[in-house]
């Protein structure tokens, strides 16, 4: 059942794939797209820059990219197929408790799965397509998501991660999330950065931006609106933890939506 809950989550989540030839004027976009990646190198290689360290792409290996890219450097040309998607519900959980390996070795099958996935256009939206897109994703996944041992420490912390990602608009305050927990807020904000690397804070603000860069990429809602929609105090403050996290600012990522990666 658990399985069947996290296929349902991923309804709708594929963004965008296909397969492309890049070279160092990649790193002017690669930024632009504030999804989780999958790709598989087929030729060349490059470096992607996270915002907390560096991942060499090689050739004839499979990696799982984070939503948090800034940055890239390509030495000649290289050629991947990629896949955009957005991880939420249960496999959001499990990629942020049980973080997922880089990369593991491509195998013929991943590169027949990417093959039939580019030939599916992707303004079907047929329910054949949709089943044949999710299925392709599952398994592309499967190599990079591993379960919580039972008796980990961790799982307290789920029902805290949905619980974010369901009031992103409301005021998420270190003593609100603590409360769940039967935790006092320095405990919690403590317990919390020791178990994610990061405060809740930074961890809910990168959630609020991912979801930001979605709504300005995929509607056409004024920024104002969007900063109200995400919980943000004023559009100025928004405005400038997005410019922090993504090295633009709204209206420039916006602008440039029509660029591809």
């Amino acid at each position: 059942m658990q399985d069947l809950y996290v296929a349902e989550q991923l309804k709708e989540k594929i963004v965008s794939y296909g397969r492309a030839e890049v070279d160092d004027r990649w790193q002017e976009f690669v930024s632009l797209f504030h999804y989780s990646r999958l790709y598989l190198i087929e030729k060349g290689h490059a470096e992607l820059f996270l915002r907390n360290r560096t991942i060499r792409l090689e050739e004839g290996r499979l990696y799982f990219i984070p939503s948090t890219v800034i940055g890239a450097h390509c030495e000649g040309r290289m050629t991947h197929d990629f896949l955009h998607f957005m991880p939420e519900g249960e496999l959001s959980d499990r990629l942020m408790l049980c973080p997922p390996p880089e990369s593991i070795p491509a195998t013929p099958l991943h590169t027949a799965l990417f093959a039939e996935l580019i030939g599916i256009p992707q303004h079907n939206d047929s329910a054949a397509a949709d089943l044949k897109r999710r299925a392709v994703l599952f398994y592309l996944l499967s190599g990079f998501v591993s379960d919580l041992p039972p008796d980990s420490a961790n799982r307290r912390f789920l029902p805290i991660l949905r619980y974010i990602d369901e009031h992103l608009n409301e005021r998420l305050t270190n003593r609100v999330l603590g409360d769940r927990l039967y935790l006092n807020e320095v405990y919690f904000s403590n317990l919390f950065k020791k178990t994610f690397g990061q405060p809740p804070v930074t961890y809910i603000n990168a959630r609020r931006i991912s979801v930001a860069a979605s709504m300005l990429l995929e509607t056409e809602l004024p920024v104002k609106q969007i900063a109200w929609h995400l919980g943000f105090e004023n559009e100025t403050y928004f405005n400038r933890i997005f410019k922090k996290q993504t090295g633009v600012s709204p209206g420039h990522f916006r602008a440039k939506k029509g660029m591809l990666s």
